[in-house]
């Protein structure tokens, strides 16, 4: 299969507590992806890290 692969996608998840917001912000520029996905809990909404 990999072999016959013209792409490679990586999914990376990193966390989204308030506390780790470096490890966050190291793992976003230390990656540099091309796209990125915000979930939002549907039980939570937006928050204050969200934003």
């Amino acid at each position: 299969m990999v072999s016959n692969s013209y792409k490679i996608i990586s999914l990376v998840d990193l966390c989204g507590h308030e506390k780790y917001l470096k490890t966050t912000i190291n793992g976003l520029t230390g990656l540099s992806p091309d796209f990125g996905c915000v979930v939002v809990g549907a039980n939570m909404g937006l928050q204050k890290m969200t934003k």
